[in-house]
């Protein structure tokens, strides 16, 4: 696949639903092309995501890469406030809600997030 095609068409895309989203509290803050200091990135997007229930602004970072035969794009969600530890999956909401809008296949994988909860609490 050429990579700038593949990296521009998922730029674009994902700007498209930064630019409100399925539920219109997405917002496009930047990004950058990182090609010239040679990462494993060509491109870094960012937004925010602002909360329904409680108006807190979550920050989303993209970045795209490609492959021999495909597209990759890492995403993840940081909460802006101290006290989201263990947010009730808001931060899985936020990507989410906005790949499923892209209309493309995609693989999910957890690098991170909140524990197990302990039976202690429950």
């Amino acid at each position: 696949m050429n990579r700038s095609h593949c990296n521009y068409r998922l730029n674009c895309k994902i700007l498209f639903c930064l630019s409100g989203g399925d539920d219109s509290r997405y917002t496009f803050i930047g990004s950058d092309d990182l090609r010239k200091y040679k990462v494993a990135a060509d491109f870094i997007l960012q937004g925010w995501h602002h909360t329904k229930e409680h108006h807190y602004n979550d920050t989303l970072n993209f970045t795209f890469s490609t492959t021999d035969s495909s597209c990759l794009v890492k995403a993840f969600s940081v909460s802006q406030i101290a006290g989201a530890y263990c947010d009730a999956g808001q931060n899985y909401k936020n990507l989410i809600g906005l790949t499923k809008n892209l209309s493309m296949s995609f693989t999910e994988h957890v690098v991170s997030g909140c524990p197990p909860s302990n039976p202690i609490f429950n």
